[in-house]
């Protein structure tokens, strides 16, 4: 009779437990916490065009040539920028994409086994420092070469010496490749992260929020090229009007879906994230400013670039459209 009480006893101690962990689950999953740190999407006092120009033209002269120790001065009449997305998939815009001037792609996107909807041409390749172990020579030389790389984050004194010795590492292997390779300086990542926060009136560092190679590449296409066409970049209103879109994050591999990834990036995290959608809202407002057109799919451009409040953002999480 003890031992079937003291059992009986350990079976409603494990009752009550299993209980509690069933009430504070649900009650986490009840009340999300909303994203801080974002009082508006657009600061109320943005950069004009012409200092905003001046900006981006000075950031590119901090690409410096790693051989030469030349700063970049790459110009071209019409660029056409490759998003990694999903949203090129079957749309056979690889011609259309080599026909202009300079291609300019991210990070390790691939060429190879992707030509039809994505092109041939690499002009450019803008990497993350984080992102130069995932080169290879498909991407690199042979039938995915590219003109030039530009890489940003190494020369980040916070990166300590990992980022320099993964720049050498690709330098090394392509040593005898006619690859120009530029790395940007410390100095021109502070004016990226300078303009990112003007623009968007925030702060990257109490938001906890990453800047991402799109915003890199955004800024020296726009110095580098008289207009820019962008393949495969959703708006920000995309994945409202699309709350069923089934679209990959990446038109390679295996990802998770696209306007998910936004979502969850959407939201301030612990260990921090891009905002996507914001970015998304900021190149917006360039387009506007500058010759940038938007393919696969087009913008609409009649609909006003409203400011989101917070309490906007955290509904369109709440709803699961953000």
């Amino acid at each position: 009779m003890k031992i079937l009480q003291k059992w009986k006893n350990y079976i409603i101690v494990y009752a009550v437990l299993i209980i509690l962990l069933v009430i504070c689950y649900y009650s986490y999953g009840d009340t999300p916490s909303p994203p801080r740190g974002f009082s508006e999407i657009h600061s109320e006092d943005p950069l004009d065009r012409k200092e905003l120009l001046q900006l981006m033209k000075e950031i590119g002269q901090t690409y410096i040539n790693v051989k030469t120790k030349k700063p970049f001065t790459k110009h071209c009449r019409d660029c056409a920028v490759v998003i990694s997305s999903g949203q090129l998939l079957d749309k056979a815009a690889g011609k259309e994409i080599d026909d202009a001037s300079c291609v300019l792609r991210m990070n390790d996107a691939p060429i190879v086994g992707h030509t039809q909807d994505v092109g041939r041409k690499t002009t450019l390749r803008v990497v993350c420092f984080r992102s130069l172990p995932f080169l290879k020579d498909s991407m690199l030389i042979g039938r995915g070469k590219t003109d030039m790389v530009a890489v940003w984050g190494a020369d980040n004194p916070g990166h300590n010496v990992r980022s320099n010795y993964l720049l050498k590492r690709v330098l090394d292997a392509y040593r005898h490749s006619p690859i120009e390779v530029y790395s940007m300086m410390d100095k021109g990542e502070k004016k990226v992260v300078e303009v990112f926060e003007k623009e968007l009136g925030i702060n990257r560092v109490e938001t906890n929020t990453w800047v991402s190679t799109g915003v890199f590449t955004m800024m020296l296409a726009i110095q580098m090229c008289n207009s820019v066409t962008v393949y495969g970049m959703v708006d920000d209103d995309y994945c409202r009007l699309h709350p069923n879109s089934y679209v990959p994050y990446h038109y390679y591999g295996r990802s998770m879906l696209e306007c998910e990834m936004y979502k969850q990036n959407q939201q301030e995290t612990k260990d921090g994230s891009h905002r996507f959608l914001s970015e998304k809202s900021l190149f917006r407002r360039w387009a506007e400013m500058f010759d940038i057109k938007f393919q696969y799919p087009k913008w609409n451009f009649t609909k006003p670039n409203v400011k989101i409040s917070k309490e906007d953002v955290s509904v369109q999480l709440e709803a699961g459209v953000a």
